[in-house]
């Protein structure tokens, strides 16, 4: 989802996990769990792109971002390996019909990055 399409839901699972600082700002949002849980997530703000699952959550400056490798695979959706400089790599995977090619657009707009798609196997 965009940022002006979430829901008081969306921002307490976000606010849950990622500490938004001043003027930081949310651009796009993924709940991958089936019951939009929170439980296991991606968002993109203005200034990171932070992930989470139950048990573990990573970021990566929106600055720092050199590399996006992007694969559509008509099973699995939207597979994107997200590169930081320091070489930290971040798996971001937006199932079927859930809009991914958008969160994938967005990060590039946002990072200044160009997407690097790979075929489909």
């Amino acid at each position: 989802r965009s940022g002006n399409q979430l829901s008081k839901d969306d921002l307490a699972h976000i606010h849950q996990h990622v500490k938004l600082a001043d003027g930081e700002e949310v651009i796009s949002f993924y709940d991958s769990t089936m019951k939009i849980g929170g439980s296991e997530a991606a968002v993109l703000t203005s200034k990171r792109l932070v992930t989470w699952t139950s048990s573990l959550t990573s970021e990566l400056l929106v600055s720092d971002i050199k590399r996006i490798d992007h694969e559509s695979d008509p099973l699995l959706g939207e597979l994107l390996d997200v590169t930081g400089a320091s070489g930290t790599l971040l798996r971001v995977e937006v199932a079927p019909f859930n809009d991914g090619q958008r969160f994938v657009d967005a990060l590039s707009r946002t990072s200044g990055v160009e997407v690097q798609r790979r075929p489909s196997k």
